[in-house]
């Protein structure tokens, strides 16, 4: 049999897929790829801060939130709740793929800031607020539209409210900047951002509007309010230094201030008819452990329990414990 017939009986090499390629860890384990699940990552644009800025946008967002809602409920004259629902650090990329299309998106941005943020406020919310302002009272319509030419007019006002409640945020790092509405559209795809692989900090918020419920979308580059984001932390963290905790220290001339002492207790409720009856030199009696729960007064203030008793010929009270009515 020649060499050539055995190479042609012989089953062929089945081909190595990535799902079956061994995959080797650092410590040189072997492991397949099935039991892992790998991503593309690109380190040109990582999409995250550290947790200390995550941090800090938390602490700063939960205070726009809870302003944003008193805001607009005085605003509309009706109830309007908001709740959020995530905050984080992703690609503009990724933020617009969490926005509906059509939707009512406004780019804006501040005169002593560099970057153009994105808000974001759902097409049926948006519409119920049009609707309030125009004198109704906050409904949708029953057909799904967009919004009109004097409806979206009438939009401007709730969001410079929305807008200025951010802008607010960052009147402690640097000084009042003006607000600026630079464009408004209904589709993603129409923005013209320039980079769509910039990190910017994302946050969702839900809103209720009266029985309209949906989601309030804020985008906005780290790189616009990083340098806002620095100053404030420095300048909370000079605070801390030059405010350093007093202690507490003790003057000698407190060492002669007298402080009455009183012991009592409590001995038992009578009927009225019977307290007019008490003269002097009757013996009232007492339950024997009534001496195990005497109250000792500071300064006419409850602060201890004890047992009184006899020491060296002296009535004395025993210490036991702290009085609950301190």
């Amino acid at each position: 049999m020649s060499t050539d017939a055995a190479s042609d009986d012989s089953p062929a090499a089945s081909p190595v897929t990535r799902d079956a390629a061994p995959v080797f860890l650092m410590d040189g384990t072997r492991t397949s790829s099935a039991s892992r699940r790998i991503l593309p990552y690109d380190f040109r644009n990582p999409a995250a801060i550290s947790q200390s800025d995550l941090r800090f946008f938390e602490t700063l967002y939960k205070k726009y939130v809870q302003n944003l809602s008193v805001r607009l409920s005085t605003t509309l004259r009706m109830e309007c709740s908001l709740k959020t629902t995530k905050l984080n650090s992703v690609l503009f990329s990724e933020f617009f793929e969490v926005i509906p299309n059509p939707s009512c998106i406004t780019l804006f941005r501040l005169e002593d800031m560099r970057g153009v943020g994105v808000l974001d406020v759902s097409l049926p919310v948006a519409l119920a607020m049009a609707d309030r302002l125009l004198g109704g009272k906050g409904q949708t319509p029953a057909t799904a539209r967009q919004l009109t030419e004097i409806e979206m007019a009438l939009m401007e006002d709730a969001l410079q409210i929305i807008l200025s409640g951010w802008e607010d945020l960052w009147a402690s790092g640097t000084p009042r900047s003006l607000l600026k509405i630079i464009a408004h559209e209904t589709n993603t795809l129409c923005l013209p951002m320039t980079s769509t692989s910039e990190v910017c900090v994302m946050l969702q918020v839900e809103i209720s509007l009266g029985d309209t419920k949906g989601q309030l979308n804020l985008g906005v580059p780290f790189s616009m309010v990083g340098p806002s984001v620095r100053r404030i932390q420095e300048s909370h963290h000079h605070l801390s230094d030059a405010v350093a905790p007093k202690q507490v220290q003790w003057r000698s001339q407190y060492a002669g201030i007298a402080v009455p002492v009183v012991a009592e207790w409590k001995i038992r409720e009578m009927p009225l008819a019977e307290t007019l009856l008490i003269r002097m030199g009757d013996i009232i009696e007492l339950p024997g452990s009534l001496i195990d729960n005497a109250s000792l007064h500071l300064s006419k203030v409850a602060t201890f329990t004890g047992t009184v008793g006899i020491q060296n010929g002296k009535i004395a009270v025993q210490i036991s414990g702290r009085s609950n009515k301190e």
